[in-house]
């Protein structure tokens, strides 16, 4: 009697290593968010999430109503 030990992968098997990056991605983007929110106060400096979303008009964070502009705080 013996015993065949190779596995026979399917194409769900592969999309398992997919799904636990997006969750994983996901979840890290999430925390940031919540970070953004409950640590950057409104006297801190912009951050890098912020001066993003002002490209795209996309309010997120504390300082959401403030106005950024790009060509007076440009580091570089």
């Amino acid at each position: 009697m013996t015993v065949d030990l190779k596995q026979q992968l399917e194409l769900i098997d592969y999309l398992g290593v997919i799904a636990v990056w997006c969750i994983f991605f996901a979840i890290l983007f999430f925390i940031s968010i919540i970070l953004n929110f409950a640590c950057i106060k409104e006297d801190d400096d912009i951050t890098a999430l912020e001066r993003v979303n002002t490209l795209f008009s996309i309010s997120c964070g504390q300082k959401a109503n403030g106005v950024y502009s790009w060509e007076n705080n440009l580091d570089v």
